[in-house]
């Protein structure tokens, strides 16, 4: 029900029924603990939780406070037209699999933990990075022009190719100590 949570986890793979989650003020925790996460629908909650622990597929909306994304090294990718709103903080932990987030999400902050990540972001107002480790990075708000900043005393970690791309009207300011890439 409205404003009630919602927790569902699978030692194999989770399985949905096709349709929207929409717990209000409650939280949504699905896990597919031995298998793939696909999204069933549009996903509304004050924090949301997913883990697919072979991978993860977002391939409808979700909108939240909070977002955290896991997988076992595997990848967590997006399909056309999901889009992430978050107006809290969005984490990702993928071990070494590849964090691809490449429709028009609105977040606040974003960070953790994957081998390639690539991260869109859509809104006027930009994204602050929190901690990222990566084996490379790619950051682009340029469609809205919005700023690239980082979250106080949180470093990037990149071992590859970085590249921050804000639009002509976009800053980038990664001037945290600690950073490296």
């Amino acid at each position: 029900g409205a404003n009630t949570g919602l927790t569902a986890i699978a030692g194999s793979t989770l399985t949905l029924p096709a349709g929207p989650i929409n717990v209000g003020a409650g939280d949504l925790d699905l896990r597919s603990l031995g298998g793939t996460l696909s999204t069933p629908g549009h996903l509304t909650a004050t924090n949301i939780s997913l883990t697919g622990s072979a991978g993860l597929t977002l391939a409808n909306n979700l909108s939240a406070t909070h977002v955290t994304l896991d997988t076992t090294n595997a990848a967590i990718t997006q399909s056309p037209g999901a889009i992430i709103t978050a107006t809290g903080a969005t984490s990702f932990n993928a071990g070494s699999g590849a964090v691809t987030l490449g429709q028009a999400n609105i977040l606040n902050s974003i960070g953790g933990t994957g081998g390639a990540v690539s991260i869109t972001e859509a809104s006027a107002g930009g994204v602050a990075l929190d901690t990222i480790n990566a084996a490379s990075l790619i950051v682009d708000t340029s469609a809205a022009g919005g700023t690239v900043s980082q979250t106080a005393l949180k470093t990037l970690i990149v071992g590859g190719v970085t590249t921050i791309n804000a639009g002509p009207t976009g800053t980038i300011t990664l001037a945290n100590a600690g950073n490296n890439f």
